[in-house]
């Protein structure tokens, strides 16, 4: 059931191991008889005497068989002419000898009635599948042999190329074929013509229907009937070859001497191997006299037979459908499926109504007549027009044929394939490709089957994004569409394929069903399109390139092809360590390189199989000595000529020598120790070669990410590589394994203090904003009285450093809004406010999330209330907590002070409030700055100097600073202390903040297309998200801190002390 709605695939028919075997055995063992018919042996794949004992199941099949005739006495008689037929025939012979042969089976036989045929009523069937005593049955033990005739499909279009045709079958085929007599005790059977008669035994001499070889040995022998005769026979020869399914014939040709001379070949082709035709139907009745003339046959009076399958009215030449629609069944029968509804059980009311409405409506079919020849009279040009279309429901391609003569055009239906759209969900393009693929394949079929001269195909579909695709590469789009592309190209050409408007495409009528009643006057669907009657070229329309659909398919990126023709051994070398990351891999590619170099060389003496531990060693030592003649070349040379060491080279402390092999080792001071010769004296490598630093990274993967030291120490055990300290750090450093187990932040150069920090205005104009919390408090200091969970606002100035805290009952927007009316009362309406985007809160309680839903995305209530204000409210990147290091300083100092004052205590609100209060004042108190530079003037310059002095409702006031103080009034003077205080936090403050503590190098590595790691503090490192950079947000300064990373779960922004930057660039 499931096949019915999956992605429609024609397969090609390849033959199996099996059947080529049944091929041989058929070549090996046929022959022919004096009369010319064909004798064959059964194609066998276990020897005969595994069969058990089967007599005593066809006795009882036999007796079974007699209670049901005993009942029915036309049922009887008909049996009886049948075995007497049989009999007569030679077709079975009585078996005289009562001994069992060593090798027999009985096969059990039964009839089936039908008393409203007319020809043939009864329809004795042979069951070779029925088990032998050990479980076994002829058919068991047969060979199947496969297909060996054309498919119905390409039969049926060439039937409907011809003007004048017939049909007619081959009289009892089966039984025209004997069987090899060594075999006939495998085909036996038993049979009484009276109920008290004595039970007899017979041997079928002939190829009988049941079992597995029978259709496979009937048309083998047609096929080679072709062979032995078919040269003096030229026409039938190819009708028996390809218009022949089974016993069936359906043919014909363009004028009615070739008929008649195709219809006599035929009859005298088939005597030669003892079979005749009958059953014969034909449009022209001039083709009946020339059937007589030849011998007397029967032609059938009724005007309407089966072809195949299809009805066909030999009169009118025209084919009638008695089938259901099979689009609109396909698509209810799936709908069923999901609703898991099982065979046996009642449809639901609405489905079992739609369902009568559709079998009411077939009975409209009856009404069809579709003309079975799609040429006009005298074609002088012959186009395939081919369409697809595609819905949610199905998808499916319809194919026309249009023939001219002149002004005259005629356009036929041929053939048509659908397909319901599979269970998993498919967007609505991809089904449309689908159908492109099937348009295509459908196609391909025709043309092989039909065997006309074609002038030109054209395939049409409605979806401008599927053209957009046939005309990419494969290569260029994603595995999906590129496969189906692919099959698209391999089948057509991009030049066939054009758009046609969804109201010109007929194919529609596939993908989204038509009733029955609607079928039968479609115009589009039986003649195609109105336009297929005009001239081409018609207005095409641009393929869509521009859709997100399309482009959504396509790579980001093409592959790069590159031919290398490398004439010289450097060039080899350079160019086989660039396309490898690994050092295994590179020496087992050269140990392939000099077993084939030997192979060629030695013919007599070839090396195969895996590769050997002596061969990798040679590719080793040659891929090192030919990178130590280029990097030591002056060493080697002075060796070689029997000098010391230059000045200034680094080998000169390790003492090398060459080896009997050519290779540079170390000297060394370790002669007389146990070492092994290797460890003695191990091969120099250069510092910085490529080969070097694969053979670093191959020991580092070896010995399970082993650190610099120990990787240092499993090198040195092989080669001496030069500064091999720094390269071991490099390669642990660069190691993306390694650096995800133990990353390393980004970071930047700190950034310029923001204007709000350097420039003079009254505290907390501009602050930032943070809770703490919760902390457990009493409503009361009384006991038995249940503690509730309440918050601490921290604000921060972020000018003078001042802070200020306000207790907060609960995390609602009404407290919320209370806390800044208690807060711009008490120190003045600010203008700015800053806070982080509540993603730091460590734990994952409810309250918190709330309060982070509450920062994050203030509600209308709060919203409003800040416009009303007149208040900016501004966020901090997600989970970047040093860009409101004021106020998260400020909560680290609170929380300093409270807990070791109240530790685990549970106090009262007026308690809580005085502590807050108290920190808030031992806070406001903290230097900032002294006040003089006089030693012994301990006065400074404290955030609590900018908390008095003025009204909260005060404005500004002109500056008095220069002006003497005998010209100021009382007020005035008070002014002149709060401006002399602003100045020395103007220039000594200000000054004290120049310097970077940190971050104190610019850094350009986090750039666009980055692959990233997100640090998660909840989180081993290992579990880290990876992202790619897609978009970087530089500071006023220019300086990148702000990224955004795009992961597999979504879009995220992060700053950059959040993010850790893979070492993929420092990967060679």
């Amino acid at each position: 059931m499931t096949k019915s709605w999956e992605l429609e695939k024609i397969e090609k028919p390849i033959k199996s191991v099996e059947e080529e075997k049944c091929e041989k055995h058929f070549l090996k063992t046929y022959s022919r008889n004096s009369e010319g018919r064909y004798i064959v042996q059964l194609p066998l794949k276990k020897d005969p005497e595994c069969l058990g004992e089967s007599k005593t199941s066809a006795l009882g099949s036999l007796n079974s068989l007699w209670r049901r005739l005993s009942t029915n006495p036309e049922l009887l008689s008909l049996y009886r002419d049948f075995m007497q037929e049989y009999e007569a025939l030679g077709h079975m012979e009585l078996v005289t000898d009562n001994n069992e042969p060593s090798t027999s089976y009985y096969l059990p036989h039964h009839g089936v009635f039908k008393p409203d045929k007319t020809s043939t009523k009864l329809r004795v069937v042979f069951n070779a599948s029925a088990l032998s005593s050990n479980g076994l049955s002829l058919n068991d033990i047969q060979m199947n042999g496969g297909l060996t005739q054309e498919d119905l499909f390409s039969i049926m279009l060439r039937f409907r190329k011809h003007k004048f045709v017939f049909s007619a079958d081959i009289r009892k085929m089966y039984r025209m074929i004997l069987v090899d007599p060594q075999q006939r005790d495998l085909q036996r059977i038993v049979w009484k013509n009276g109920e008290n008669d004595t039970v007899k035994t017979y041997k079928l001499n002939t190829v009988t229907y049941g079992t597995t070889s029978a259709p496979y040995l009937a048309t083998r022998v047609l096929h080679q009937l072709v062979k032995d005769e078919g040269q003096c026979f030229p026409l039938a020869a190819t009708v028996l070859d390809s218009d022949f399914y089974m016993d069936d014939v359906l043919t014909g040709g363009d004028s009615l001497e070739e008929v008649r001379e195709l219809q006599i070949q035929l009859i005298r082709l088939l005597a030669r191997a003892g079979m005749e035709l009958h059953k014969w139907r034909t449009i022209a009745s001039n083709l009946r006299s020339n059937i007589s003339e030849e011998k007397e046959y029967s032609f059938s009076c009724s005007s309407e037979t089966k072809a195949l399958g299809l009805l066909w009215d030999h009169l009118t030449d025209c084919f009638s459908f008695k089938d259901q629609l099979i689009t609109v069944a396909k698509i209810f029968l799936q709908r069923l499926w999901k609703l898991k509804i099982d065979w046996n059980d009642s449809l639901p009311e609405r489905e079992a109504e739609e369902w009568e409405r559709f079998l009411i409506s077939l009975h409209s079919i009856n009404q069809l007549c579709i003309p079975r020849h799609v040429l006009c009279e005298f074609p002088e040009e012959l186009e395939v027009h081919g369409f697809a279309d595609a819905s949610e429901r199905a998808y499916g391609a319809v194919v026309y044929l249009k023939s001219s003569a002149g002004e005259r055009n005629c356009v036929r239906l041929l053939c048509s394939k659908s397909r319901v759209a599979p269970l998993k969900s498919i967007s609505v393009p991809k089904l449309e490709l689908c159908a492109a693929v099937l348009l295509a394949q459908l196609v391909k079929r025709v043309l092989c089957a039909i065997k006309l001269e074609i002038k030109d195909i054209y395939l049409w579909s409605d979806s401008t994004i599927v053209l957009a695709w046939i005309q990419h590469e494969p290569w260029e789009l994603k595995t999906f569409v590129a496969n189906r592309i692919a099959a698209i190209q391999e089948l057509t050409k991009k030049e066939q394929w054009f758009h046609v408007s969804s109201g010109n495409n007929p194919a529609d009528v596939l993908s989204r069903g038509l009733a029955p009643e609607k079928l039968c006057n479609n115009e589009l669907w039986w003649t195609g399109p109105s336009f297929l009657q005009a001239d081409f070229p018609v207005p095409m329309t641009t393929p869509n390139s521009n859709d997100d659909v399309y482009l959504s398919e396509l790579k980001t990126s093409k592959p790069i092809f590159l031919t290398l023709n490398a004439r010289e051994k450097e060039l080899f070398i350079d160019c086989l360590l660039s396309v490898t990351n690994s050092y295994l891999k590179l020496i087992r590619v050269m140990s392939f390189i000099f077993r084939f170099i030997f192979n060629s060389r030695n013919h007599h003496s070839l090396r195969s199989g895996p590769l050997t531990g002596d061969e990798l060693k040679v590719a080793s030592e040659y891929l090192i000595k030919e990178v130590q003649v280029r990097e030591f070349s002056k060493e080697i040379s002075a060796l070689r000529k029997g000098n010391s060491i230059p000045q200034g080279s680094n080998l000169r402390n390790l003492n090398p020598f060459i080896d009997s092999n050519g290779i540079l080792r170390v000297g060394g001071r370790l002669e007389y120790s146990n070492l092994t010769d290797n460890q003695k004296h191990p091969i120099i490598l250069p510092k910085s070669h490529r080969l070097t630093k694969l053979i670093f990274v191959y020991f580092h993967l070896k010995n399970l990410h082993v650190g610099p030291q120990g990787l240092l120490c499993a090198v040195r055990q092989k080669v001496w590589p030069i500064h091999g300290r720094n390269l071991s750090r490099k390669i642990v450093n660069d190691c993306i394994t390694c650096f995800r187990n133990k990353p390393v932040v980004a970071n930047q150069i700190m950034g310029n203090l923001p204007a709000e920090r350097i420039t003079p205005t009254f505290p907390f104009n501009v602050c930032g904003v943070d809770f703490i919390g919760p902390l457990l408090v009493k409503p009361v200091a009384q006991r038995r009285i249940t503690a509730r969970k309440m918050y601490v606002a921290i604000f921060v100035c972020f000018v003078t450093k001042a802070a200020h805290f306000e207790l907060v009952t609960d995390l609602t927007s009404e407290a919320f809004i209370a806390c800044l009316k208690r807060f711009f009362a008490r120190r003045g309406k600010g203008s700015i406010v800053y806070s982080d985007n509540a993603t730091n809160f460590v734990g994952a309680q409810s309250e918190l999330k709330r309060l982070r839903d509450m920062l994050k995305k203030p509600d209308e209530n709060v919203s409003a209330y800040l416009a009303s204000e007149e208040i900016k409210w501004k966020f901090s990147p997600p989970r970047s907590p040093n860009f409101g290091g004021l106020y998260e300083a400020g909560v680290k100092s609170f929380k300093y002070h409270f807990r070791r004052v109240m530790k685990n205590t549970k106090v009262s609100i007026e308690e809580i409030l005085t502590i807050i209060s108290q920190i808030e004042g031992i806070l406001n108190s903290r230097p900032l700055t002294p006040l003089s530079c006089d030693p012994t003037d301990l006065s400074v310059l404290t955030a609590g100097h900018f908390l008095i002095g003025r009204p909260i409702t005060s404005v500004v006031e002109p500056e008095i600073i220069d002006t003497p103080d005998n010209r100021l009034s009382r007020w005035q003077r008070a002014t002149k202390v709060v401006q002399f205080i602003w100045k020395r936090w103007h220039r000594d403050y200000l000054n004290h903040l120049q310097q970077r503590s940190k971050w104190q190098f610019e850094k350009n590595d986090l750039k666009i297309g980055s692959l990233v790691l997100l640090k998660e503090d909840n989180l081993p490192p290992c579990k880290w998200v990876i992202g790619r950079v897609k978009d970087v947000i530089p500071g006023s300064d220019g300086k990148i801190r702000v990224a955004n990373v795009q992961t597999q779960s979504g879009l995220y922004r992060r700053g950059i002390s959040k993010i850790c930057i893979l070492p993929m660039n420092n990967n060679e």
